[in-house]
């Protein structure tokens, strides 16, 4: 973005809206036809660096990409209409939040300034000259065909392999640290479930996107079986460190699970060792 609408930007009074799709509306007047307006719409959105992804003779849409602490994402799609010198603005949030901290009145509200600044910049000939470039354009007047056309690009084949021991290592990490800070006593009950979430949500993303494999009724069935994984291998991990921490002689996973039910938990099994 130009730093005069990065300057600009500082100063907008933003307006919240809460939803469960947040969005926010302005329009105003102008005095160009819809050609020009969509051209100068093209380079406002250009020089605000979002990305056009759709436009036609009346309609153009933007999307706003912002760095996040893993990788780039789109938060806002913009939308411009041209109705007989009408001009309709709506900014519209993509991700999941509910309140969008007044984003989408900002997104708007810099657009209009940016269209207008713009527009300021052409006299009467240069709009003519403008107008001519994007009939051009339009008519695809300057496209010359080529004589051969770029190869496809080779889509990945789906392979269940990758989610299937990917989830299976990830969980059996995931029921090893719970385990292990579970027995150093730093567990915290609803912070550590909240992460273990987290972690599988974030592996089962990257799994999927290197795999190209998108059966979700498998795929859920593989959630299902992590989640029950990172419980059940912690449990054994726990009995594992326990015995290799305290040099104590086995008594059976299966009745440390018992131990761990009725005698209320570690302490109980610490007790029935020594005694």
């Amino acid at each position: 973005m130009e730093e005069n609408f990065k300057n600009y930007e500082k100063t907008i009074t933003k307006k919240h809206r809460i939803s469960f799709s947040p969005k926010y509306k302005e329009e105003f007047k102008t005095s160009v036809n819809e050609i020009i307006f969509i051209a100068v719409a093209e380079k406002a959105f250009e020089k605000l660096g979002w990305d056009i992804v759709y436009k036609d003779d009346f309609n153009i849409e933007a999307k706003r990409k912002e760095a996040g602490w893993m990788n780039e994402r789109w938060t806002e799609i913009i939308t411009a209409t041209y109705t007989n010198g009408n001009i309709s603005v709506k900014s519209e949030s993509l991700g999941n939040e509910i309140w969008d901290a007044g984003k989408n009145s900002k997104r708007v509200k810099l657009f209009i300034y940016a269209y207008h600044e713009i527009l300021k910049t052409f006299d009467q000939k240069a709009l003519q000259e403008l107008e001519e470039e994007a009939e051009r354009k339009n008519n695809w007047d300057d496209y010359v065909i080529p004589d051969t056309l770029p190869k496809p690009v080779k889509t990945k084949t789906p392979t269940l392999a990758i989610p299937l021991y990917g989830g299976l290592f990830t969980s059996l990490v995931l029921g090893f640290a719970v385990a292990f800070l579970s027995v150093k006593g730093v567990y915290l009950i609803g912070l550590f479930e909240f992460l273990v979430a987290t972690a599988l949500v974030f592996a089962m993303k990257y799994f999927i996107k290197f795999s190209n494999y998108t059966d979700l009724k498998k795929l859920q069935y593989l959630l299902a079986g992590m989640i029950i994984l990172v419980y059940a291998s912690s449990q054994y991990f726990q009995y594992e460190i326990i015995l290799h921490e305290k040099n104590l002689e086995r008594i059976g996973f299966w009745r440390f699970l018992q131990i761990r039910f009725y005698g209320g938990g570690l302490l109980s099994i610490r007790q029935i060792w020594a005694g």
